[in-house]
């Protein structure tokens, strides 16, 4: 993620599961991503935040099956571990598939399951409600090729040019902002390779440049964190062009501004001060950043690093640990593009 390939988000099987085991599984899987950056914002003060997916669509014991769930108040929990939101549907063909379809809403959570089978449109100038913001995928009946639309890309659902209308009519949009078209599709990866490493997937990217980069229209690719970041902007009213609305609620998580080759915990990560602390327990500590300064660190058992900036000048660096580091700086003023320092820990500078 650090070289600003996507984003990780939380997608999870389970069964015979209780409010207390489920609990306590999404809890410390959520701070286990955690360690390695992802599902955790990049800001002042750190917040964990994810998106979901349930594994056999299974969201708040839809499927009414323990062997699938077993949990009918996840919309709560999720929410209290940090969940922005869920992904999961449509599931046309289970008994998991909502009433309500083609859809950005809020659903409250009951002592029943499947209590995201209704819920309240998210819209311009609305307010959030309920538990769990509910963000499905089209789905559409085609009645000329008989074809049931279900956003799926899967062995048993190639993609097919016409396909596009089909996600275009569900019409996927914040009541009141129509203009922005959502469009979430999925696939199981490696279970249907014919699809993925087929031409598929560049036929179908190839199709949406063709049609959607040409005027009237604005094709824009956004991971779910941004999905709802925008949806979020056109219910505070924001208009004209999404794009800039990636970041509206929601942070980058810290994997895209930060790596480590160790588990580490963010203390804190703002435009000019930047802790970490990491789990390392021996040398050949790697930690890199792509907007700072500070460029990598390298070597020594690097156990905590804390920085402030201005620009590209460093005002104070303190690196602590045992051993030698290699420090190269980025543009640093009256340094030259880059500078390499070796240095013994503990290091402070400034």
């Amino acid at each position: 993620m650090f070289k600003g390939l996507g984003e990780i988000e939380f997608h999870l099987h389970h069964s015979y599961d209780t409010s207390e085991s489920f609990t306590k599984n999404i809890f410390e899987g959520v701070s286990w991503f955690n360690q390695a950056g992802a599902m955790i914002s990049a800001e002042s003060i750190p917040h964990k935040r994810y998106g979901y997916i349930a594994g056999n669509w299974a969201l708040d014991n839809g499927r009414r099956n323990p062997a699938y769930s077993g949990v009918n108040n996840e919309l709560k929990i999720l929410n209290n571990a940090g969940c922005y939101a869920d992904f999961t549907f449509p599931a046309i063909g289970t008994n998991a598939q909502p009433r309500k379809v083609n859809s950005i809403y809020y659903a409250t959570d009951t002592a029943k399951p499947k209590s995201y089978n209704k819920g309240t449109n998210v819209a311009v100038n609305g307010i959030s409600s309920g538990d769990l913001m509910i963000f499905q995928g089209p789905l559409y009946v085609d009645w000329k090729h008989k074809y049931t639309e279900s956003a799926a890309l899967e062995s048993f659902a190639p993609y097919r040019a016409r396909r596009i209308d089909n996600w275009i009519r569900a019409g996927i949009h914040v009541a009141g902002r129509p203009e922005w078209i959502f469009v979430k599709l999925h696939t199981h990866g490696m279970q249907s390779k014919d699809v993925v490493l087929s031409n598929q997937l560049s036929d179908m990217l190839y199709d949406l440049e063709k049609r959607f980069k040409v005027p009237p229209f604005h094709l824009h690719y956004v991971t779910a964190r941004e999905a709802y970041n925008i949806s979020k902007a056109a219910e505070a009213g924001e208009s004209g062009d999404p794009n800039i609305y990636r970041n509206f609620v929601i942070a980058e998580p810290v994997n895209k501004k930060m790596f480590c080759n160790r588990p580490y915990v963010l203390e804190k990560y703002s435009k000019d001060h930047v802790i970490v602390s990491t789990k390392s327990m021996s040398d050949g500590t790697v930690i890199c950043f792509n907007e700072s300064p500070v460029r990598i660190l390298r070597g020594g058992n690097i156990r905590r690093v804390e920085f402030r900036y201005s620009d590209d000048l460093i005002k104070q660096l303190k690196v602590d640990g045992k051993g030698r580091c290699v420090i190269t700086y980025r543009g640093q003023q009256n340094l030259g593009a880059e500078v390499v320092n070796e240095v013994n820990l503990p290091y402070v500078q400034g």
